[in-house]
């Protein structure tokens, strides 16, 4: 296992001069171009991001950082979490995923990379790392104070996928109390997070997914070339917030478990069903379904729901319906305080059980401006307490 050391301040400026004492091949600093292979950095030091825990400020950390080759990762610290910082020309992580063994007290993280993991680690940080293997260790005896895992990309294309195994901190049985997972892929507007696999944060760790990538919804759910937010797998963070800042597609029927407050700050699209599970406040800030009508949508649990723009349920010629009942917006038992703001419109088609279904009691919610259409029924409430709840301004058109 090989891991490289940052330069002295004299090595750097000797280094920094010989750059350019001569001309350079291309705009871009790559690595020898003669060694440039799979786990090799041919003898530069190794870059990292601009970090306290990693003792690097100022002019010394962001040269690190502008010298990383296209494709390369930089493994640092940042409030004992380990920083993935991807290079400033745009890098993808193809399988993001963790394995933690408790008889050897570490976590193996494996981010997988065309290019090549780096740190400026000092030893006797906790943290190694394999180029090689494309793989992290962290030794929670030395670390011990590990928060989680956070990646950060930059103007360029990012992309990163959770792989085969998923990224697991709730089996993590050592570190800190509360472990997350923050992925925030910068201000390119083809960036993807694709949650291939479930990830669990452990304790009240949060998970936080935030990218500016714009989905083609035809690419995206036909030609597996996927931009914003893809879900094909489950999010749990059984006591911390979750937090989804940029378009999401449904790739599957997917459940979201959260502790805390849920937010998806933009549009949820796809032909499935969501499932959404909160002990705090839900927010749905955008359409839901608004391009790709959802399967259903159901509130199995939260303190409140805000429903800021429209909601489409099954419609649209993707839709296939399962076989048997099924519901559309089925708000769970002593789900309260599910508003509508009725600044879009919103519309359930073509289930054949109930367009909307009360559960069982819903204190305080408002309803409005729905179309409930071609359902088996177009609204059931079952028993309950209702106090406060209005149901108004909607519209039950061709209901069995």
């Amino acid at each position: 296992m090989r891991t490289t050391r940052r330069r002295s301040p004299f090595a750097l400026g000797h280094l920094l001069r010989s750059l350019f004492a001569r001309p350079l091949r291309s705009g871009r600093r790559s690595r020898r171009a003669s060694t440039r292979h799979r786990g090799g950095h041919g003898g530069w030091f190794t870059p990292a991001p601009p970090s306290a825990d990693a003792g690097l400020c100022g002019f010394d950390a962001l040269e690190q950082r502008a010298l990383l080759a296209a494709n390369d990762i930089d493994v640092g610290l940042a409030d004992n979490r380990v920083l993935l910082a991807l290079d400033p020309a745009g890098a993808a992580i193809t399988d993001l995923t963790t394995a933690y063994s408790a008889a050897s007290r570490t976590l193996t993280i494996r981010a997988v990379t065309t290019g090549s993991l780096s740190t400026s680690l000092p030893a006797g940080s906790g943290v190694t790392i394999d180029p090689g293997t494309d793989t992290i260790t962290v030794d929670l005896r030395t670390l011990a104070g590990f928060a989680g895992i956070s990646v950060v990309g930059s103007a360029a294309a990012d992309s990163i996928q959770i792989g085969p195994g998923g990224v697991n901190l709730a089996a993590v049985t050592r570190g800190a109390a509360n472990q997350g997972l923050s992925i925030d892929t910068g201000s390119g507007g083809t960036d993807s997070i694709v949650i291939a696999s479930p990830v669990s944060a452990k304790g009240a760790g949060a998970v936080s997914l935030k990218t500016l990538g714009l989905p083609d919804i035809k690419i995206k759910t036909l030609n597996g070339a996927p931009q914003g937010i893809l879900l094909t797998a489950d999010v749990t963070s059984p006591k911390g917030l979750q937090t989804f800042a940029g378009p999401v597609t449904l790739g599957s029927d997917v459940a979201l478990r959260s502790g805390g407050a849920l937010a998806m700050l933009s549009t949820v699209d796809g032909p499935h069903r969501l499932t959404v599970s909160s002990g705090g406040a839900v927010t749905f800030a955008e359409n839901v379904g608004a391009f790709l009508p959802l399967r259903g949508l159901t509130l199995a649990a939260a303190k409140s729901v805000a429903v800021q723009a429209g909601i489409n349920l099954g419609t649209g010629p993707t839709v296939v319906v399962e076989a048997g009942p099924t519901d559309g917006l089925v708000i769970g038992k002593n789900v309260n305080g599910v508003v509508f703001a009725g600044t879009q419109p919103s519309t359930i088609s073509g289930f054949s059980g109930a367009g909307i279904l009360f559960a069982g009691g819903s204190r305080n919610s408002r309803i409005a401006g729905v179309t409930s259409i071609g359902n088996g029924t177009g609204l059931r409430v079952g028993p309950g307490t209702y106090t406060g709840t209005v149901i108004t301004a909607n519209t039950f058109v061709n209901n069995s």
